[in-house]
């Protein structure tokens, strides 16, 4: 559109410009006007016509072009602002993340002594449990050594109360616990003088509830007992020989078990051991357990 007016500016103004040197346009005298003058006037009232409205449409380009640029400028303005207030931003978060490097840094290094520290803690407890762990060894090997040991004390003998001769046995705990309920049995076996076995007699049976035997600090810890009505193979008879079957059982509760034990003597008469009992011999023993079985007994 532009490209026609102006080439229709150019035909105008050539017109223009032509129209004068072809003749006279006007006559003053005669106040008259000749037909080139007519055109002439027309070609100038389009020119100024069209230049007025190229003139306006410029004006108005020039306008919007302005208002273009101003809007260009603010909207530069605004994304300068923008730019700056992203700057702050960026230079705040930027600060942040300086600050937070310098916590990491400083949480790495606590974390780095904390490791290292939870280290010497864990080979301190490590040391410290191996000195427990030997502790309660050598405690639960004290534990062992500690049980309570019942035994007969000085072995067994024979005692007279006024006419009569009883078998007196004492109980006594070499040990460091207390054994509780202390139970036994004494077999009396008869016999004759080449040692064969003519009778028996249970002395004593178990006790529904056994004695609790304290470890030996003073000699009334002992546990004494007298077995009256030992069987006699004639009435002239002061004192039968024979054999004694000594059983008991005892229980440690720190370590929660029972402990049995058996122990045999025998008495060959006053000429050859006094009134003292003696160990049995190995021989005996296997001599009682057939006359035993023999019998039903159940030792």
């Amino acid at each position: 559109m532009d490209y026609w007016k102006n080439i229709a500016i150019l035909i105008f103004t050539i017109g223009i410009t032509i129209l004068p040197m072809t003749g006279k346009i006007w006559s003053i005298k005669e106040k008259k006007i000749y037909w080139r003058g007519w055109l002439f006037i027309f070609f100038a009232l389009c020119s100024l016509i069209i230049g007025f409205f190229q003139l306006r449409q410029d004006f108005n380009e020039q306008e919007t072009r302005d208002n273009n640029q101003i809007s260009v400028l603010r909207n530069t303005e605004n994304i300068l602002d923008n730019l700056n207030s992203s700057m702050v931003k960026i230079e705040n978060k930027l600060l942040r993340i300086d600050k937070l490097n310098f916590k990491l840094d400083t949480l790495e290094h606590n974390t780095l002594s904390t490791i290292k520290r939870r280290d010497e803690i864990l080979m301190d407890y490590n040391k410290l449990n191996t000195k427990l762990e030997n502790l309660y060894l050598t405690e639960k090997i004290k534990i062992r050594e500690n049980i309570p040991v019942v035994n007969v004390f000085e072995g067994v003998k024979w005692i007279k109360v006024k006419d009569d001769y009883k078998i007196y046995i004492v109980f006594t705990n070499t040990g460091e616990r207390i054994a509780k309920q202390l139970f036994y049995n004494v077999w009396f076996f008869n016999t004759l003088p080449d040692g064969e076995i003519v009778n028996h007699k249970l002395l004593s049976s178990y006790l529904t509830q056994g004695d609790d035997l304290s470890p030996v600090k003073r000699t009334e810890y002992n546990l004494s007992l007298l077995f009256p009505n030992v069987p006699l193979l004639s009435p002239n008879d002061s004192i039968p020989v024979g054999y004694l079957w000594i059983n008991y059982n005892y229980k440690d509760y720190v370590i929660d078990t029972t402990i049995n034990k058996t122990v045999g003597y025998i008495w060959r008469g006053i000429k050859l051991d006094s009134l003292n009992w003696i160990s049995m011999p190995t021989y005996i023993k296997e001599k009682i357990f057939n006359y035993s079985k023999s019998k039903g007994i159940k030792l």
